[in-house]
């Protein structure tokens, strides 16, 4: 999306703050946008920032997300808009206000469309096609090395580091809820039920051509939850930290937050998780 250098217009850092302005260039029809910025130093307050409203930032202050006001909904080619804001400083350092870049990524210009199933049966609704885009929503949300049939465009290999105390590797399995934590027992729960809806209804995966992909779908959390077991009395529960995790919005592609990672054992007892992944592995 279109991107911005920020101008300092006021700099009163020696009192712990700033006026920014960011000019932007709309290059395409946008309906709704999100716009990052990055400061070079920490910031801990965005003030009235013209058109926008702050959604969070993250841990330190230095990568802040904001989005439209209802003011600014729909900007077309060739539409100039300004976005200014005073700021306040975190930290000791006040020697001067930050450097900053911004992106304003639109919401509503998406060029891809999710292609349809076509429908093998007189029903009312095209369930085949429901069928096809629940499996395709567990495919966006896969983390580690994605296949070659990927079929989620905007996705691509992420969490590549992931492992545990000893170097283990833990990549793969699904992230949970929106954010990139991998919780292995809703994960495992997931995986039963989808597998328990694949064996009751298996004939009707097979008549909307969907048993191939239903099936690489399930195997996909299984080969991470192998992974996971490694010994017989240790298996790792959860790769990732909630309040790491939620402090930097982004793509799953582009995190460097720190992702350890939480194991069961014999002094640290779940045995509810336990029997939950054996539950995935014997259905």
């Amino acid at each position: 999306g279109p991107t911005s250098v920020m101008m300092v217009k006021n700099d009163w850092a020696e009192r712990g703050g700033f006026e920014g302005w960011l000019d932007f260039d709309i290059t395409e029809p946008t309906l709704g946008f999100v716009m990052k910025i990055k400061f070079s130093k920490p910031v801990s307050a965005i003030n009235r920032p013209a058109h926008t409203k702050v959604v969070g930032h993250n841990e330190d202050g230095t990568e802040w997300m904001l989005t439209n006001t209802d003011d600014l909904l729909y900007m077309k080619p060739g539409d100039h808009i300004q976005i200014r804001f005073t700021a306040d400083l975190a930290g000791n350092d006040h020697s001067g206000a930050p450097s900053a870049t911004a992106v304003i990524i639109g919401l509503g210009n998406d060029p891809w469309s999710v292609p349809e199933q076509k429908s093998t049966c007189s029903a009312k609704y095209n369930y085949d096609d429901v069928m096809m885009k629940s499996i395709m929503f567990y495919e966006a949300q896969r983390s580690g090395k994605l296949p070659a049939d990927n079929r989620i465009p905007w996705r691509g290999d992420s969490a590549l580091g992931d492992q545990g105390d000893n170097g283990e590797d833990l990549t793969g399995g699904w992230y949970d809820a929106g954010d990139f934590v991998k919780f292995n027992f809703p994960m495992a729960w997931a995986t039963v039920m989808l597998e328990w809806g694949f064996l009751e209804f298996r004939d009707a995966y097979e008549a909307a051509n969907q048993t191939q992909w239903m099936c690489d779908s399930i195997k996909w959390p299984l080969d991470y939850f192998l992974k996971c077991h490694v010994a017989d009395d240790v298996l790792y529960a959860q790769v990732g930290n909630g309040g790491i995790d939620h402090g930097s919005w982004g793509r799953p592609e582009e995190m460097t937050m720190e992702r350890p990672a939480y194991k069961i054992d014999s002094s640290a007892h779940g045995s509810d998780l336990a029997m939950e992944t054996a539950s995935a592995f014997a259905a």
